[in-house]
């Protein structure tokens, strides 16, 4: 059987994750708080989800002009 192909359009964006400290136990210490950045948007978890299932898929959509845009570029 001919494997899939899926063209995914839609976005692809930055998840930002900041893990904070638990708040009951004192005054919260956030010096390990540092942002840290994934690659994330719905159409790109798509196609990468149809990626690792075996299924070929490209995605097709566009990203901002600033920082953010420019690192999911990049990955």
């Amino acid at each position: 059987m001919p494997a899939s192909q899926v063209v995914v359009l839609g976005d692809a964006c930055v998840d930002m994750l900041v893990r904070l400290p638990d708040r009951t136990s004192g005054p919260p210490d956030l010096t390990n708080s540092a942002p840290q950045l994934h690659g994330g948007g719905s159409a790109a978890n798509v196609a990468v989800a149809l990626v690792r299932i075996g299924v070929a898929a490209t995605l097709a959509g566009g990203v901002g002009d600033d920082g953010y845009g420019r690192w999911v570029h990049e990955i």
